[in-house]
């Protein structure tokens, strides 16, 4: 199923549209109209929506010369050209009367105000006008553009009144757009000031494309009230206007038109649907033209994803102007589901009386029935059809929600119903009764219920009717109910009267035969007056209709209107009887009493009368005055006979009536709403008799109302009348309806996911029919209820709200969760993952096993696990209020377990041979110092120190190690030896033992000169004997296993034993003689050594060799200067030194 889309955002007018697919609906081909763009030589004009720009704008330019009244304004240069019936124009001039024109002659010039002819056309005036005469002439400019031209007056409106123009838009779409705000017009003040005129004209760049819109307009200048929507071309040949608005007096409120070029070359190229995220086309229209000025493009079907997707309508058109040029216009549309597919029309009200409408419609394949609620809960219809019409509706606005089948529904806002501002005036003209004849009426009948009307013609006061009018024309007639609501009827001529004045005769005849009282009264029934009548064929003629004390015989009267007469109107006075006699009569008071009374009263007799009775009593009896009164009479027909006493008689017949019988016909019955009630209904509208009546019930008390409300049963009722007659109807049977009662028809269970989609079906009986339904919440007229599972007390009420309530209504469940088993997975191996999938329409998810923490996300449908042994995994599913539970078994191939080999040992510089197993692949790291780090035995080569090998394996399963095993191959170093004293001074001479320490076992001296024994640990050394001698000795220690280790020893001779103490130090710790410390030579122990400053404060003290001060005290830097210090210490010889001296502290 197709939806078409009509709306109005921008050029295109699709631009922001939503199309709402039907509930249940998924696909559906796109349709839209947009303008097609022809050629300038032609136009066509359409409605659109009211949505026009900014009537003012800060940035607007004023056009103040134009508040002079009747005149274009300055030639506005066009920053693009405008092709416009062929012809490509680049200035513009605004017009005070509500017009441009591309003719920029006019620039500056008299803006003609007489609207009198249609367009296209000239007029007869000329342009420029200046003389008076000339001005009061209709001239219409060369291709001109017309939104309300009419006889404006800027001077004559409020005063934030403002006409301005300005450019707006980026090319190609840039407009120039002219704007009247609240401009009043010509001789119409109090309307001008209510209710003045705005309006718009839009014109666009590329396109050519004229936009007009009317916010209102509403009143009608005093000149001829016409105005012309509308454009015409340069030659005046050529024009198009808005329909009913073409020199003609219209009103318009939230009207807007589009002038589309309709010429003979097509400017469409084609219309694309793109991806809205992408920027992909999805597909090209296809192209039709089913109304003028639209092309139809169409997308085949087209499923949005989820619940709403936009799309992109991408229309390409080439210039008006530059062929060359295309016009790209990006529109964007969303396609929704599950939305009611309504449309909504107005009709405006009469500003007269409230007569707007609003009707919904549904487009097709939406199901019914349905229920249509204006400003929801206000006014409601339930209705089968798909459309429905809210009638008598004030103009404001209104939100309408229309709910078909399934609850499927939509609402629409803001939907406003204008006012017309107008109302529609019948009228009859009478014209004048002959040639002459000021006597021609208009009666002017405007809606009923309105008013109060005011009226006026050619501008004086007037009324409904107006008459006393001669043949003339026109006459223009405005008929208002305040200064914003206004009709006007133009009366282009009253026709010359060609008719015949005519009237009728009255004629009183003479009492009695001889005597001249009689009279003539003539009537006029044509014409409007003032009339004269003439009695003697028209030799004398009076103003009075009344011709008096004429005798019996034969007459002819004359009417005279002007200079109309009638025809003779001709008569005759018969002779009178000369007696008048009146009579009446009271009734007999009930059927059958004797009480009824006769009165007869005599006029224009002569005293005394005779009177005679026959009938039910026959008298005779002579009175003295004029009137007689008989009572106690029968009812009956009494013949009277009256004679006065100049032997005038009449006869006559009077009747004395009596009342028909008072009886009860029989009553009205009324059932008591339900079975059991007190509100049943006794009704007696009894006749004869004399009203007023009273009434009892069952022999009670009287009443004056005719209603008795009962229970059911049978009763009696007794009337009496106002003169106490009576009379009795027994037997009044009022029965109850059965006793409502319900049954349950069957349930349908539920389903996991729909929610309230069980139902109970209800059979109800009794009652007063019309049943609605109820399973605890609002009642509804379907018997049908839907809930979701449970228990139910299900009530029925019938028309009459009696109730009835089936307890304990279950419905149960039915459960739709489907899955696919899963399959259990091919075996991973241990510290690896798997996927688990299973297949369902379940919506959500928990997946559990026995191991903590080896499911990454246990609510989806495939979580990924990493059991480290064979698990059994479990899921459970659900899908609304259903669940399911499924198993899948995940077998781990345990991880290969490497063996590096032993620990090993070895010396500095030798080889050592790995020995790995566990797998059939290998892995060592680092791989530094091996020989082949892939090989399961690799060889250490050489390493320079301890190091631990790290060894991975791969299984035949290819499954690897999860830990790797580590071997640590221990590098004894070379031998540390530790020699004491490693760097010695000495005295030449001086005899010393060197001692070598290590774990070595063997020991080698060189050069063996002057060592004790060069092959132990310990040999006795002997200083060389020359002062300034250096001796080397280096020892090499070796162990059982083959490992070695080299040391040396250095002696110095130096003058001695004595102790050598520098004369400064700088303590700035740059690594060099940072430290004051005592150089001993042939010294085995100190005794102290102590620095002071010069205040005798001891700086530092130690007994230890090759210690000596930093320069600080508690850690605090000592300031430079000259310290003293002292010495003592034991030679090797026993013998002890002592010495003293200062120490420069340089910082």
């Amino acid at each position: 199923m197709g939806v078409l889309v009509s709306a109005q955002e921008n050029f295109t007018g699709i631009n922001d549209s939503v199309i709402n697919l039907n509930c249940g609906q998924a696909c559906a081909s796109l349709k839209f109209k947009v303008p097609h763009l022809k050629t300038s030589e032609d136009y066509q004009v359409v409605p659109i929506p009211f949505k026009p720009f900014a009537f003012v704008t800060a940035g607007g330019n004023e056009l103040t010369g134009l508040y002079e009244d009747d005149i274009y304004s300055d030639a506005i240069n066009l920053p693009f050209p405008i092709c416009f019936y062929g012809q490509t124009f680049n200035q513009v001039v605004v017009g005070s009367n509500g017009l441009i024109t591309f003719d920029a002659s006019n620039a500056n010039c008299f803006n003609g105000y007489a609207i009198v002819p249609p367009i296209p056309g000239a007029g007869t005036g000329i342009p420029c006008a200046i003389a008076a005469g000339d001005k009061q002439l209709p001239y219409y400019p060369r291709s001109a553009i017309m939104a309300a031209f009419s006889d404006l007056k800027p001077k004559d409106s409020p005063a934030d009144m403002k006409i301005e123009w300005r450019f707006e838009g980026v090319a190609p779409f840039r407009r120039f757009i002219a704007s009247w705000n609240k401009v009043g017009v010509y001789n119409n003040l109090t309307c001008s000031m209510t209710t003045p005129a705005i309006f718009q004209i839009v014109v666009n760049e590329a396109t050519s494309v004229i936009d007009i819109y009317i916010d209102q307009k509403m009143c009608f200048d005093g000149s001829k009230g016409n105005a012309i929507l509308g454009i015409q071309n340069w030659n005046r040949d050529k024009g198009v206007a808005a329909p009913g608005k073409n020199s003609t007096m219209w009103t318009a409120q939230k009207e807007a038109y589009r002038f589309i070029p309709s010429g003979n070359t097509s400017r469409f190229v084609k219309a694309e649907l793109v991806n809205y995220t992408s920027g992909q086309v999805i597909e090209t229209a296809t192209a039709t033209e089913t109304a003028p000025g639209f092309k139809d493009i169409s997308f085949s079907d087209k499923c949005p994803s989820g619940n709403s997707e936009k799309y992109i309508i991408r229309t390409t058109y080439s210039s008006i102007c530059d062929p060359a040029t295309p016009i790209i216009v990006n529109d964007t549309i969303t396609v929704n589901k599950g939305v009611l597919p309504l449309s909504v029309t107005t009709v405006k009200s009469s500003c007269a009386v409230i007569s707007g409408s609003i009707t919904a419609n549904i487009a097709a394949g939406a199901a019914g029935p349905y229920t249509y609620q204006l400003n929801p809960g206000a006014i409601t219809i339930n209705s089968p059809d798909p459309s429905a019409t809210f009638n008598d509706l004030a103009p404001g606005i209104y939100s309408l929600t229309a709910t078909g089948a399934g609850s499927c529904s939509r609402t629409i806002d803001n939907i406003e119903v204008l006012s017309t501002g107008t109302f529609d005036v019948s009228y009859i003209v009478n014209p004048p009764s002959c040639a002459g004849a000021q006597n021609a009426s208009i009666l002017l009948t405007p809606p009923a219920g309105g008013g109060p009307y005011n009226y006026t013609i050619d501008g004086n006061p007037a009324t409904n009717v107006i008459t006393g009018l001669p043949a003339s024309g026109p006459h223009q007639i405005r008929i208002s109910t305040s200064p914003t609501c206004e009709a006007l009827v133009t009366i282009p001529v009253i026709p010359a009267g060609t008719g015949v004045l005519t009237g009728t005769l009255a004629v009183t005849g003479t009492t009695c035969p001889g005597v001249n009282n009689g009279s003539i009264t003539a009537t006029p029934t044509s014409g409007s007056g003032p009339y004269q009548y003439s009695i003697d064929n028209g030799q004398n003629w009076q103003a009075g209709n009344t011709f008096n004390n004429l005798g019996s015989g034969n007459y002819s009267v004359l009417i005279k209107e002007g200079s109309c007469v009638s025809p003779p109107l001709t008569t005759t006075i018969a002779a009178g009887t000369g007696l008048t006699v009146n009579s009446r009569s009271n009734p007999a008071s009930c059927l059958g009493a004797r009480d009824g009374v006769l009165i007869i009263s005599i006029a224009n007799g002569t005293a005394p009368y005779t009177i005679s009775t026959t009938g039910p009593l026959t008298s005779t009896l002579t009175i003295t005055t004029d009137v007689l009164i008989m009572g106690g009479l029968d009812a009956g027909e009494y013949f009277v006979t009256v004679k006065d006493d100049v032997g005038c008689a009449t006869d006559l017949t009077i009747s004395v009536t009596q009342p028909e019988a008072l009886a009860i016909p029989p009553p009205t019955v009324q059932a008591p709403l339900c079975n059991g009630d007190n509100n049943g209904m006794i009704t007696v509208n009894p006749t004869g008799g004399n009203p007023p009546y009273t009434y009892s019930l069952d022999g009670g008390a009287f009443q004056s109302s005719n209603t008795f409300k009962v229970g059911a049963g049978a009763y009696s009722v007794r009337v009496q009348d106002a003169k106490n007659c009576d009379a009795l109807y027994n037997n009044i049977t009022v029965t109850a309806p059965a006793a409502l009662s319900a049954v349950i028809g069957g349930t349908t269970n539920a389903t996991c996911d729909g929610g309230a989609d069980g139902i109970i079906t209800v059979t109800a009986t009794g009652g007063s029919g019309n049943y609605q339904y109820s399973s605890g919440g609002a009642f509804q007229s379907s018997n049908v209820l839907k809930v979701l599972p449970g228990t139910y007390t299900v009530t029925v009420k019938d028309v009459n709200g009696c109730l009835f309530a089936v307890p304990n209504v279950i419905v149960g469940l039915t459960n739709n969760l489907s899955f696919t088993p899963v399959a259990d997975p091919a075996p991973i191996c241990e510290g690896s993952s798997t996927r688990l999938q299973i297949t369902t329409n379940a919506t959500s998810f928990s997946w559990t096993s026995n191991l903590p923490g080896v499911i990454n996300d246990p609510a989806i449908a495939d979580p990924v696990v990493r059991p480290a042994v064979t698990t059994l995994f479990r899921v459970t599913m659900g899908l609304g209020v259903c669940t399911a539970q499924d198993e899948v078994n995940v077998q781990v191939l345990p991880a290969p377990v490497p063996n590096a080999g032993p620990d090993g040992e070895i010396c500095f510089g030798q080889n050592y041979q790995l020995e790995g197993s566990g797998g059939i692949r290998y892995e060592w790291t680092p791989q530094r110092f091996l020989s082949d780090p892939f090989s399961s035995s690799p060889q250490v080569l050489q390493p320079e120190r301890t190091i631990s090998y790290s060894l991975t394996v791969t299984d035949i399963n290819n499954c690897p190690s999860l830990k790797p095993d580590e071997v640590t191959v221990t590098v004894i170093p070379p031998i540390k030896i530790k020699i004491s004293p490693a760097d010695t001074v000495v005295y030449a001479g001086d005899r010393f033992q060197l001692v070598a320490s290590s774990i070595a076992s063997n020991y080698t001296w060189t050069p063996a000169t002057g060592l004790s024994n060069p092959f132990i640990a310990d040999p006795v050394v002997t200083a060389p004997s020359v002062d300034g001698a250096i001796a080397r000795y280096e020892v090499e220690a070796s162990t059982t296993t083959g490992c070695k280790g080299e040391g040396e020893a250095i002696v110095r001779v130096y003058k001695g034993p004595d102790i050598y103490m520098a004369n400064a130090f700088t303590p700035n710790n740059d690594g060099k003689n940072d430290v004051f410390i005592p150089f001993p030579v042939g010294i085995k122990e100190l005794k102290y050594f102590r620095v002071f400053n010069r205040w005798g404060q001891m700086m530092y003290f130690t007994t230890t060799l090759q210690q000596g001060w930093d320069g600080k005290l508690a850690g605090q830097d000592q300031p430079s200067g000259v310290y003293t210090w002292m010495a003592e210490a034991i030679t090797h010889d026993g013998r002890k030194i002592t010495k003293k001296g200062t120490v420069t502290l340089i910082r």
